[in-house]
């Protein structure tokens, strides 16, 4: 099951809609709830869409030609999946906001041309040779796609190049086995583990371990406190007397910050309820420190699902382990400052347009004037530079800009302590 759905009305689509519609059904989805963004403008408010019973979403007004949204379903609420998270960030989120900060002003799909900056890739400011008819010529297959991917590459070239260091700050399990201890008795009662993520720091749970006396198949929760209903849950399987160790079907990244909540507890547990006569093995050992989240075993009275005003910290590790990551999240400070990349990724497309004229193996009368007057203007330096002869001044190129610039950018985000000097007088 996909971690989010990209909708493009007009597009072509499994899921696309023509202009005008409302509805976008998605039948996979059928009983499954979830959340609604659109390219440009981010989370869009519960007011202004509602889930369709039979999968997918429904909006009040017609739609447009060209418009964006992407549905995230209610098993990655709260948290995402392999591939979201990427050097620190969310991935969707991120491009959600940076795709529709520079468009392009020539015959492409609509859903390219939105610019919330109200600069170009192809209007001469970045390159004069960045231009669609330029593009089209030097490529196979879909224009759009092609320049799509073009953008998309681009962004992420500047990213990776800004957040390039190590993110992990943790990787521990949530305690060391000592010893087992005892069977723990069932009662009506929520059981598993509270955790608490510092601000921009992320989660990661990798696995689960079971341990259990009997073999039993029931289901996992994760609740945020703010919710009643879960914005997670799996089903899993445990053997008798043995460790299982649980790969989750979608990898849990809990933030401090999201769409849906701004920090807060999250809980990851169990209804006794749902084990028959099964029970939980204790073997509860050394609990591990982590730098920037706090998490304790906790015991809640069931209701109609818990309750958390009057859950009590437990010693006792309810037939749990985990195995959890932690890693600095910088995703609220990208979607803040997105302004700051625009110089960047607008020079980067560039000199991906320069490259791919200058190497392109398709060849037809266009494409071979082009090469010629890049032969005659010396345009193969404007990509990585000249080196000084003599008293000729250095060019710089292309390359030489876009590291300017994302210096700058990391240094906006990773500001330098300026050396003080301090008088002894």
């Amino acid at each position: 099951m996909n971690t989010f759905y990209e909708i493009v009305v007009g597009g072509s689509g499994l899921y696309d809609q023509p202009a005008g519609s409302t509805d976008f059904p998605i039948p996979s989805l059928a009983g499954v709830g979830g959340h609604l963004e659109k390219r440009g403008l981010g989370r869009v408010t519960n007011s202004e869409y509602s889930v369709l019973p039979g999968g997918g979403f429904s909006v009040p007004n017609a739609t447009e030609n060209g418009e964006v949204f992407y549905f995230i379903p209610s098993f990655v609420t709260g948290s995402t999946t392999t591939g979201w998270y990427t050097n620190g960030f969310n991935y969707p989120k991120v491009m959600t906001v940076l795709t529709s900060r520079i468009g392009w002003r020539g015959n492409v799909d609509v859903s390219l041309q939105q610019s919330r900056s109200g600069r170009y890739f192809d209007d001469g400011s970045f390159h004069p040779l960045v231009t669609i008819p330029n593009i089209s010529e030097t490529i196979e297959g879909n224009l759009s796609a092609e320049v799509q991917q073009l953008t998309r590459g681009s962004i992420i070239s500047c990213l990776t190049k800004v957040f390039s260091e190590t993110e992990l700050v943790d990787n521990t399990l949530l305690f060391d086995r000592i010893e087992n201890n005892s069977e723990i008795e069932n009662g009506d009662k929520f059981v598993g583990v509270r955790f608490l993520v510092a601000p921009k720091f992320g989660l990661r749970i990798n696995s689960i371990q079971l341990y259990f006396n009997q073999n039993i198949t029931f289901n996992l929760y994760l609740y945020h406190e703010t919710r009643e209903v879960p914005i997670w849950q799996q089903q899993v399987t445990a053997s008798a007397n043995e460790t299982v160790q649980v790969e989750l079907s979608n990898e849990l990244v809990l933030t401090y910050l999201s769409g849906d909540y701004l920090g807060g507890h999250f809980y990851l547990g169990y209804y006794q309820g749902d084990l028959g006569s099964a029970r939980a093995i204790d073997e509860y050992g050394r609990k591990n420190k982590c730098k920037v989240v706090g998490f304790d075993f906790i015991s809640a009275d069931k209701t109609d699902t818990f309750d958390r005003k009057q859950s009590s910290l437990s010693n006792r590790s309810h037939g749990l382990n985990m195995e959890i990551s932690t890693f600095k999240d910088h995703t609220e400070s990208i979607l803040k400052q997105a302004h700051l990349f625009d110089n960047a990724i607008g020079l980067q497309v560039a000199h991906n347009v320069v490259k791919q004229i200058i190497y392109s193996t398709r060849s037809n009368r266009t494409e071979r004037m082009l090469k010629t007057d890049l032969d005659k203007m010396g345009v193969q330096y404007e990509l990585n530079g000249a080196i000084p002869v003599s008293d000729v001044p250095k060019t710089f190129g292309l390359q030489d800009k876009i590291n300017s610039e994302l210096k700058r950018v990391k240094e906006s985000f990773f500001p330098v302590a300026k050396a003080q000097s301090v008088s002894l007088c």
